[in-house]
């Protein structure tokens, strides 16, 4: 389950080529390590374009209001882009602390080779 997780995730920001959406995806890629985040991240319907999107919404009025002349500016930090993917997929803390092996069949422990 967490390897189509991380697929689906990595097959979008390929479609998308977007320095946002990679980001994004490096981040979930990164905190995709347990079936309970996986399960999140392929909900029907979501996407990380989604949270791109809503993420450029809240930017928008910040950059006018901040507009001086015609430079504008609007900063949203890494941390809160990744709080915002992690809201939106409905990925809590608790979820991404799941240390339970791994429900997923394909995924070997290296001391089972010994």
């Amino acid at each position: 389950m967490i390897n189509e997780a991380i697929k689906k995730l990595t097959d979008e920001m390929m479609k998308e080529n977007d320095p946002l959406i990679l980001m994004l995806e490096e981040h979930l890629t990164s905190i995709c390590t347990n079936d309970t985040v996986a399960r999140k991240i392929l909900a029907e319907g979501k996407t990380i374009k989604v949270v791109r999107d809503q993420l450029f919404a809240r930017a928008r009025p910040m950059a006018e209001k901040n507009k001086v002349g015609n430079a504008g500016g609007a900063h949203i930090s890494d941390a809160e882009c990744f709080r915002a993917a992690e809201e939106y997929f409905g990925i809590t803390e608790e979820d991404k602390q799941d240390r339970k092996k791994p429900a997923s069949a394909d995924i070997i422990d290296i001391m089972d080779l010994l």
